[in-house]
Formats: structure tokens, C-alpha cells, sequence
């Protein structure tokens, strides 16, 4: 599965290739006001 993200400013992007078993959340204040890691 290929998963895709990015930084909220989107001044960076990734793609990763591969099986997640687990994430972590952020903790930014960013993050924080926007919910930071959400599963699909």
C-alpha cells in the first residue's frame, strides 16, 4: 500500500511504500488544533 503525506504548510511531501503497524501522534500545536495522526 502506498501512503501519502505531507507538513500542514505543504512545503514538504512524502510517499511511503509499505505496511504501518503503528504511528505516533504529533505534538504540535499544529497537530494538536487539527487532531494530528487520524486513522482511515
Amino acid at each position: 500500500m502506498i501512503y501519502e503525506g505531507s507538513c500542514h504548510c505543504g512545503n514538504i511531501a512524502f510517499e511511503v511504500d509499505g505496511e504501518f503497524k503503528q504511528g505516533v501522534d504529533c505534538n504540535c500545536s499544529l497537530c494538536r488544533r487539527r487532531g494530528g495522526l487520524q486513522s482511515q
